[in-house]
């Protein structure tokens, strides 16, 4: 009798276990559903009925989200891509202006610009493809872009300086977006903080680290550190971009200012040794 009743529970338990796996596989692919691909779905062959009617609502449910987040994208672009023209029409016609509201003028138009720019940008992610991921040297990226921003980070008054760790640090990533997020997080440091702070830039294996070292014995007047993304859409930016390198944004302070961390996962470093 205990044979039999041992037989039977070890069929039972083989047979549940056989009719759930196909449950578990969609589990498992529900942790890689992307609402924005329409071939990411949960396989729903080799179910039980009920459970595949449920698995078939959930698919349902991610194409309406899916589409809902591209025609929100399509929206954002449109509507950055008819302001930007306007904009840019503004801009010349105060330039011929001879007058300090103007040149007032002038800088508010620029911020609205780079809110602008920075909504298209953030937009354009949502139909980033990672077959653009490549061996990126950070250090090399990291050199180029302060570079490039340096003359504009010492117009507004600002220092900047870059730290290595290692010779080279390399991550599988997008280059470009790295560049993107690179760049937001140098032009927040010097769009929020007074004049004469120090921004400082240091790449190692593990990411990028950005912060900024003010001086604490002056006191900033208001018009030095006008908040000109209240919304926070540059952070936003990096933050995105950081989760399609299935990394994060690290956000802390000092006693000298902010501290950003930008970390990539995978990165190897070599040293001069």
């Amino acid at each position: 009798m205990s044979i039999l009743l041992g037989l039977v529970l070890g069929a039972t338990l083989w047979s549940v276990r056989r009719a759930l796996k196909p449950v578990k596989a969609a589990a498992d692919a529900a942790e890689l559903i992307d609402p924005m691909d329409s071939r990411s779905h949960l396989p729903f062959e080799g179910m039980p009925r009920e459970i595949a009617h449920l698995a078939v609502a959930v698919n349902r449910a991610f194409q309406r989200v899916g589409d809902l987040m591209n025609s929100q994208r399509i929206l954002t672009s449109g509507i950055a891509h008819e302001v930007r023209t306007p904009l840019a029409a503004i801009k010349l016609e105060l330039g011929r202006i001879d007058h300090p509201r103007a040149r007032r003028a002038e800088g508010d138009l620029d911020d609205l610009m780079h809110f602008v720019a920075q909504l298209t940008a953030l937009a354009r992610l949502d139909t980033f493809d990672h077959s653009a991921f490549e061996e990126v040297d950070l250090v090399a990226l990291t050199t180029g872009v302060a570079e490039q921003l340096a003359p504009w980070v010492y117009e507004n008054k600002h220092s900047l300086e870059v730290f290595a760790d290692a010779e080279t640090a390399s991550v599988s990533a997008a280059p470009a977006l790295l560049k993107d997020a690179l760049r937001n997080l140098i032009e927040n440091a010097v769009r929020h903080t007074p004049d004469s702070t120090q921004i400082i830039v240091r790449v190692g294996e593990y990411g990028i680290h950005v912060e900024d070292k003010r001086d604490l014995r002056q006191e900033a007047p208001p018009h030095q550190t006008r908040n000109t993304d209240s919304l926070g859409i540059g952070l936003k930016i990096v933050e995105r971009i950081a989760e399609l390198h299935n990394g994060s944004l690290r956000r802390s302070t000092s006693p000298y200012g902010h501290v950003f961390d930008l970390v990539l996962p995978g990165g190897q470093a070599k040293t001069g040794l």
